[in-house]
């Protein structure tokens, strides 16, 4: 099995996608592993992700980020993974994502998006909806970019996004 990455705007579905697609592969590929890179980070480095933000700022965040790429690229064991929403920003970590296994953007309507998640203290980047809405705009052809696969996951439920990154795998 190709491994998959996923890639999206926080509050797209990235987490909750790629927990539901484990359970079902986890039965054919017992080996399989889930990573969310936000979690192995604030795991790694006994910190949380906002807590990073705050005192060392988004700079030595996205190095930490890109390592941990680096460190997923390497691995030989079939994995899910579960990127942060700017993992896409440093155009570095394009080819590492690609690299790792197919690519799967979780796209979302900016509206669905900051119903979803604006406001929450959880998400440094998400305390202002002007900025939250030029940060999606700046993203979008990113996720476009590395993407192989995009799936809408606005309006469609997890099994049917499941369902179709499966066909499309």
């Amino acid at each position: 099995m190709n491994n998959i990455v996923f890639v999206g705007f926080m509050g797209s579905g990235k987490t909750t996608l790629s927990k539901v697609l484990y359970n079902e592969l986890v039965k054919e590929n017992p080996d399989i592993r889930l990573i969310d890179t936000d979690a192995y980070i604030e795991e790694k480095l006994s910190r949380k992700i906002s807590d990073i933000f705050a005192h060392e700022g988004e700079a030595y965040f996205r190095d930490i980020e890109t390592e941990t790429l680096r460190e997923l690229s390497d691995s030989e064991k079939s994995m899910i993974v579960s990127c942060g929403g700017g993992i896409v920003e440093r155009k570095d970590n394009l080819p590492i994502l690609k690299s790792i296994g197919t690519v799967v953007f979780a796209n979302t309507p900016i509206e669905i998006l900051w119903d979803r998640v604006g406001n929450d203290p959880s998400r440094p980047l998400s305390k202002d909806k002007d900025g939250f809405f030029e940060l999606y705009g700046r993203r979008l052809n990113l996720y476009k970019e590395v993407a192989d696969v995009i799936i809408d996951t606005g309006n469609d439920t997890v099994e049917k996004c499941v369902e179709k990154i499966r066909r499309s795998l």
